[in-house]
Parts: structure tokens; sequence; C-alpha cells
């Protein structure tokens, strides 16, 4: 919508026609500093409430939206003008939030008490406590007016924090509703809201002790700017020019079909939005027509749930969406479909471009509006190159029917997060945080534990568990040079690495070497799959347990990967290093009992006939005469039966 600013008032007018729907008084920024300064004189009495009372407050605020929501509801489609089908998007998805941290924020709000690492430690009682900032400031965008406050605010309040919000000055209306519930159900003064402009918010970032903003990436930067001026914390969701990645093996119902609604949602003004689509040539044309005839669908006149898509909330974005699509077409761009303003009001046709390429603005702004711009791309490495060519970072989506092939593309994108198969709803999946990369922001939202604690500081408190006046003399004064070699001994028996350094043996020692070989009847491939999952070692080995605790980066066993083995003679934690599939696992073990200095380990496995193969398996490692005399023969021992338990279940 559009707004008139008056000496002490915002007129709040429709973007479907231009009428006055309501009025609200603006801030200065006295009346900021006033506000700020009350909620941080009733913040400690909040804090000071166990969560479960925090929590029961905000059970009976989301009753009290239950019986206000058509009204909510009725302003925000006021001053928004979105589809009747996309309204209730925000305050659902709200209240999932409330839900979620209703139900956690004992858990993620309570102390912690690490497990100590060391000698040092295990004297110590650890505790690390959440306490909340004082004042949290929420400065919210117009695309989205309620869900990205409350997204925000929920979890700042059960944190123990008072906050303040600031809306945009284009809708204001059913925020500003929201905030009033807080004050209907007699809850304490801790939430409460100012209007304004620009000025009112630099006024609220000046007066809080931590910013959450929601907007453009330049008012972001200067967000940041004053922020760091005063050493105050902040978290930034900015801008996106997101992009979709579509391989020849995709499902093309399935990803018209995304694309269209991650394009179109909200005549396209979301953060997360599909902005640019990289197609491979095997499947572009196919793709195109797909989208464009779904676009071309999108019904924008009628009645009630009978509207698809509507117009832009602020005159100034329809300029920019204007801008962008002339551009395109200028330097050579397509419309397929639409690619022009609409004929009355503020409503631009839903567009899809083709022939587009990185020399338009489409390609490398923030477009924000209805437009699918959709480039052909020779093969994935182009279209990774493309996607990653770009200032912002925040979402991004790949579709493919191989899903280990699509995870290994998305930890090549240079993005927050990213989309199998789907556009956004990762914005709806709270245990995950939302975060942008690059121009796209600073810090996350929401992410489980991460979501409530960021309006927290830490608290690091150390206690002695015992008496400990005895190391005391040790460790203080007068120094001597007898306490200092034993303070050194006891260092490098806790962290001196492999048995030899721990028990002070200077003189360099040379690795003993482990190697067992095997040819065994099967596929190099068979054989390697079967090696790389190490539940089978369990198969193999008479009363051994193995579970892994950590999946790789690329699948599930590969680089990164962690398994845990226990026997009743050993323990070995081992970290997968080294991937390469047919021919080589690389690992070490990161930790065991008994100690073991581990230099690493490597299984190669070499074709030496159609259907067989060479298995060299061999680890080094670093224990005097112990390694020598039992944990060779040992290790060789196992090695040996895993192989033999390979053979087998390959036969």
């Amino acid at each position: 919508m559009t707004t008139t600013t008056r000496a002490q008032s915002i007129d709040v007018c429709s973007p479907a026609d231009g009428r006055t729907i309501g009025t609200v008084r603006t801030s200065s920024a006295e009346d900021v500093r006033q506000t700020v300064s009350q909620l941080r004189a009733t913040q400690p009495q909040w804090a000071a409430l166990p969560v479960a009372a925090r929590v029961r407050w905000m059970h009976r605020f989301r009753d009290w939206i239950y019986a206000n929501e058509q009204r909510i509801n009725n302003l925000l489609q006021a001053e928004t003008g979105k589809p009747p089908a996309e309204i209730g998007i925000e305050l659902s998805s709200s209240l999932s939030v409330l839900h979620y941290y209703c139900d956690r924020a004992e858990k993620f709000l309570a102390d912690e008490t690490p497990w100590p690492t060391s000698l040092v430690t295990a004297l110590k009682a650890l505790r690390i406590r959440h306490v909340p900032y004082q004042v949290v400031g929420v400065i919210s965008p117009w695309n989205f007016p309620l869900a990205m406050f409350l997204w925000d605010a929920i979890p700042a309040l059960l944190a123990g924090a008072a906050v303040i919000v600031k809306p945009s000055e284009h809708t204001p209306l059913a925020a500003t509703a929201v905030l009033e519930g807080w004050t209907e159900i007699g809850a304490p003064p801790v939430f409460t809201g100012v209007n304004g402009a620009g000025s009112t918010g630099a006024a609220v970032v000046n007066a809080v002790d931590f910013i959450q903003f929601t907007g453009s990436a330049r008012t972001g930067t200067a967000i940041a700017a004053t922020a760091a001026a005063a050493l105050k914390p902040y978290s930034l969701e900015l801008g996106g020019n997101d992009p979709a990645i579509v391989l020849a093996d995709a499902d093309l119902d399935q990803t018209a079909q995304g694309i269209a609604l991650g394009g179109m949602l909200n005549s396209g003004q979301m953060c997360v939005s599909v902005e640019r689509v990289y197609a491979v040539a095997d499947i572009y044309d196919e793709l195109v027509t797909r989208v464009a005839d779904l676009v071309r669908s999108l019904r924008d006149a009628g009645d009630g749930f009978d509207v698809d898509i509507t117009g832009l909330i602020t005159a100034d974005q329809l300029e920019i969406v204007t801008r962008h699509v002339d551009d395109a077409v200028a330097k050579g761009a397509t419309a397929v479909t639409g690619g022009r303003k609409a004929d009355a009001g503020q409503g631009f046709e839903p567009t899809v471009l083709t022939g587009v390429d990185h020399t338009m603005a489409v390609m490398n702004e923030e477009t924000f509006g209805p437009v699918l711009p959709i480039m052909r791309v020779a093969d994935v490495d182009e279209a990774i190159r493309l996607a990653n060519d770009s200032p912002f970072g925040l979402s991004a989506s790949v579709w493919s029917r191989n899903r280990s092939g699509a995870l290994r593309i998305a930890a090549r994108l240079e993005a927050g997060t990213v989309n199998i198969n789907d556009a956004a709803t990762h914005i709806l999946c709270h245990p995950i945080p939302q975060s942008g990369w690059k121009t796209s922001g600073v810090g996350a939202r929401l992410g489980g534990p991460y979501g409530i604690r960021k309006f927290t500081r830490t608290q690091a408190i150390t206690a002695n568990r015992i008496e400990l006046s005895v190391i005391g003399k040790l460790a203080g004064f007068p120094y001597s040079a007898a306490k200092s070699d034993l303070l050194r001994r006891a260092g490098r028996l806790d962290d001196g690495g492999s048995i030899t350094h721990r028990l002070g043996r200077t003189q360099a020692l040379h690795p003993r070497r482990v190697e067992v070989q095997r040819s065994i009847p099967a596929p190099a491939m068979a054989v390697f799959d079967w090696l790389a999952d190490g539940s089978n070692f369990a198969k193999a080995l008479p009363g051994v347990l193995v579970r892994h605790t950590r999946r790789g980066v690329d699948e599930p066993h590969g680089v990164g990967a962690v398994r845990e083995v226990f026997s009743p003679a050993a323990y070995f934690r081992e970290e997968i290093i080294g991937f390469e599939r047919p021919t080589q696992i690389r690992y070490v073990i990161t930790r065991s009992l008994p100690l073991v200095g581990h230099l690493g380990a490597t299984i190669d496995i070499t074709n030496d006939g159609s259907d067989s193969c060479l298995v060299t398996w061999v680890s080094e490692v670093d224990g005097g005469a112990l390694a020598a005399g039992v944990i060779r023969p040992a290790l060789s021992t196992v090695f040996r039966l895993i192989l033999s338990g390979c053979e087998r279940a390959l036969a």
C-alpha cells in the first residue's frame, strides 16, 4: 500500500484502490527513548519469572489471537492487498513458531553443565547461563507484516527480553492490532510498538540492546554500521536473488509447479522467492513451456478465493519490477508471458522471461515481484557458477530425482539454505536456521535453540568441585623449577597425544606399520560399499558393536562421517578423512582405549580382474613396545577378519 505522512501521523492507503484505510500516530525519537526506558524498567520482573510462567502468558496471547483472527486478517488484507488464500499464512506460521518455542523454551534456556575436557577442568564445576538482553528491537518489513515480527518477538519474549516493534510504515495496521492484544490480556508491559518511517527506526536502533532487522541490504548496512559503533549486537535478514537449478532428470511437472509457486507466491514479494532459474539444455524448452502455462493461468481478478495473484504492495516496488523487466527486454530477453504493468492499480502481469543473461538487472539484483527469468545452461557446473555469481546468498533450490547428486550440488552453492525439489518450505522448518550469506544478512532466524538463545548473553561460571589448596600452592607464587616441571608433566600427560609423548618420551620413534592384503572375488564397487559401511564390521567381528554418530558431508559414510567401535577389549572413535569411490577410504582414530597414537589408515581397492579386486589395508600407530607387541598383531587380526567377512557377504 501507499502512505501519506503528516507531522504527527501516517495515513495508510490500500494498494488496490488508494483509499485511506487507517491512520497511525508517528513516534518521535523522544517517544522511542521513553518507551524503551519503560520497557527496561519492567523487563527484570519479566526475566525473573520462571520460563513456565512466560509460556503461560504466551498461551493466553495465542488464545487472544485466535479470538481476533478475522479482524486481524481483514486489516492485513486491506493494507497489503494479498489474495485471501495467502492471508492466513502469516498468523498460522507465527502461531506454529509460538507452539514450537513454548514447548522447548525451558529446555533451550536451561543452564548447561559441560563435561570436563582435561585434568584441570575435571576439578571444576562448569556452568553456562543464558541471560536475556534487556530490550530487543524488531524492525519488520512490509511484505509479511505479521510473520516477520512475530517470528522474532515470540522467542525473544520467551527468552526473558522486553521487545519493541517498529513495523513498516507501509503496513502498520495489523501489527499494531496484534500488539494491542498483549495489553488486553493483562500481560506484563514488556511488548509494545512504535510507528514511523526511517527516523523512528533509527531511534529504535540507538535505544535498544539487540537489533533484529528484516529488510533491504542498504538499510541493513546502515544499521550494522550504527550498531558496530556502539558495540551493539544485531541480526539482519536482508535481500535475496535466489536461484533455482533444474537438472535433466528433474520431475518437470513437480518442478514447474514448485518454481511457479516459489516465484509467484505473494506476487514474488518474498526474500526467498525464486528469482532466477538455470535449466540444463536437455529440458530447457519443456520447462519453459510448463512454467509459462502455469504462470499464464494465474487469476488476477475475481472474488475471494478465485484470485491467485494481486498487485504489489508499494508503488516504489512496482517501479523496480517495471525497470527490471524493461531492462531485460531492451537487452534481448523475451517475455513469454506478461511483461508489463496491469491496466489498473499497482499490479504487474505475472511474467516469464527467456533469453536472459547476467548483463540484465533481473539476474543480478533483487526484483521482488512476479517475474521468473529462465536461463539455458550447458551443464550443472555452469549452473552452479552462475548461481554463485551474485552478491546475494539467502536461499537456493535444486531440482532432480537424484537426491544424493542434488545434495552434492547443494554443498557447492553459496546460500544460507538450499532446498531440494522445493522452493521455500524451509521457512516453516523451525529446527533449522534461516541465515543469509554475503549481502543477504548476518546471523539467522529460528534454528532450534539458536533461535531463542540469540536473544541472550552467555555467562560462564566456574566453582571448585573439591578443596584445591594443594593445587593452589603448586600453581601459585612463589614459582620454582620443581613446581613448573611437575605442572609440565601433568599437562603433557593430559594433552600430549600419543602414549610416548604423554609419558614424556622426547626421542622420535618410528611408527609401527600394519598391512594386510586380500584378493576378494567381487567387483571393486561392491567391496568399496561394503567396507564404507562400518556397521558391516560388527557382522564380521563377534562381540563388536559399531555406532555411526555423524553422517558424511556428501553421503552417509563419506568424508566427515564418524563411527564408534565398541568391543570387549577396546574402544575406537574413527573419522573418515578421504573417500574416493571406488578406490580408497582414509580414516583416523581420534579417540581410543587403550590409548593409541594413530597416524592414519588407508584402505586401497584395486581391480585385478573383471569380478575381483585386491584390498590393501594399511594402518600406522605410535606406541613403542606396546604397539609392536600388542596393538600391531591385534589390528592385523581384526583387518583379516573384516576382509574375510566381506568376502563371505559378497560371495
